[in-house]
């Protein structure tokens, strides 16, 4: 269960950080609806 929610933390680091890197209107509109 733990390591689970780990991989999603991860997958979820990853996606931002890709999402600021390529700074895709996309990317943009995940992050208003997602907002951590």
């Amino acid at each position: 269960m733990q390591l689970r929610l780990i991989f999603i933390g991860l997958g979820i680091v990853v996606y931002l950080s890709m999402a600021c890197i390529f700074g895709d209107k996309k990317f943009r509109w995940l992050n208003n609806k997602i907002q951590i």
